[in-house]
């Protein structure tokens, strides 16, 4: 009897047929989480190129080196006829995310019969298929309870230098900024150019931060992406700089506003990332717009905004810093809020700004 009922038992890795569209992403996304490749070539379209299934399966083998707690395809409309339709990749990185994060997609669905196939994920007008860096090869993670760094195994040796900062950079983050972050933070370190540009990183930069849309005041799907030269042209202290002031993007974005300048928070997170570390260039101009952190004059941008929370948090009053940025993120104006931190008015403030640049120049 045990003989009988072993030998006619479902094959772990035997598709079941999809009669439906969302049964069908259900039992793929189920599939790929589990990282069973050969259920996985049975919801692909047998008429779809071989190029799309070898990559769907190499994708899913990808995603066996990510911790993740939930991934789910969702349709906002569901479709009742083969073709391209809108979708939404629903996912969850066990201890980086606190919240699901959601992704655009573009599924091409096919009908043989009853059963439903994927043909393929495609770019459409106006929208792009999302792409994770389980996208560009097999993945190696090191985590905490509250952090995540993915790598490609070739960068194991960086992943575990940035896993090894991590903890002292979000609890020295955690203490600088206001509200509530939690210290939850997913890093993805990128192997291409071609990878980081597709993941959401800008050229010639050694980091980034990308995010879903804020909603509801949470913002999901939060990522630090270290570009591919970083592990060679960053050295230590760099780089724990680098990751210092992404984190601090992570752990205030909630509370900016899209229109908030990039002084404020570019130069807050530079402040924080440096403290007493780097240099104070003596200041005599405005602050610096928005262009100016882009191009030939970008470093001094930097410096300058960041000089400008040095000199707050040294003239002002404790967490002063913070306070200020906190007033500027949420859409106060600079004559309130350096009346409201500092007493003075925006004019004494540059003035005073100025003057202490100056003495303090290093």
């Amino acid at each position: 009897m045990l003989l009988v009922a072993a030998c006619s038992a479902p094959s772990a890795s035997r598709p079941h047929p999809a009669t439906s569209p969302q049964l069908l992403v259900d039992r793929l996304a189920a599939a790929e989480k589990a990282a069973d490749a050969d259920s996985v070539r049975g919801y692909l379209d047998p008429e779809a190129s071989t190029a799309f299934i070898d990559g769907e399966v190499a994708r899913t083998q990808n995603l066996a080196g990510v911790p993740l707690e939930s991934w789910h395809y969702r349709f906002d409309t569901g479709p009742d006829a083969p073709g391209s339709v809108a979708a939404v990749l629903e996912y969850k990185i066990r201890g980086g995310d606190r919240l699901p994060t959601r992704r655009p997609l573009v599924m091409t669905l096919t009908r043989h019969g009853d059963l439903w196939f994927v043909k393929g994920f495609a770019d459409a007008p106006g929208s792009r298929t999302y792409r994770g860096p389980w996208d560009f090869g097999p993945l190696t993670a090191a985590r905490t309870d509250t952090t995540v760094v993915l790598a490609h195994p070739a960068g194991n040796a960086f992943r575990d230098q940035v896993a090894q900062l991590l903890p002292a950079a979000v609890a020295d983050v955690g203490r600088a900024v206001s509200g509530d972050w939690q210290g939850n933070v997913v890093v993805w370190l990128t192997s291409t150019d071609a990878e980081y540009s597709a993941l959401g990183g800008s050229p010639a930069t050694a980091a980034a931060t990308v995010a879903d849309d804020m909603s509801g005041g949470h913002v999901t799907g939060q990522r630090i992406l270290f570009s591919p030269g970083a592990a060679t042209r960053l050295d230590h202290d760099e780089i724990d700089v680098v990751l210092r002031h992404e984190l601090v993007h992570v752990a205030t974005r909630a509370h900016t506003r899209p229109d908030t300048p990039v002084w404020v928070t570019e130069g807050f997170a530079d402040f924080v990332a440096y403290r007493d570390r780097g240099p104070i260039e003596e200041q005599r101009g405005d602050l610096p717009v928005d262009a100016a952190f882009s191009g030939p004059q970008a470093n001094r941008a930097y410096t300058s905004a960041r000089t400008v929370f040095s000199y707050v948090d040294d003239r002002c009053g404790t967490r002063a810093a913070a306070r200020f940025y906190d007033l500027l993120a949420g859409g106060t104006a600079l004559e309130a809020a350096s009346q409201e931190i500092c007493g003075l008015d925006a004019a004494e403030f540059r003035q005073s700004w100025h003057e202490w640049t100056i003495t303090h120049a290093r």
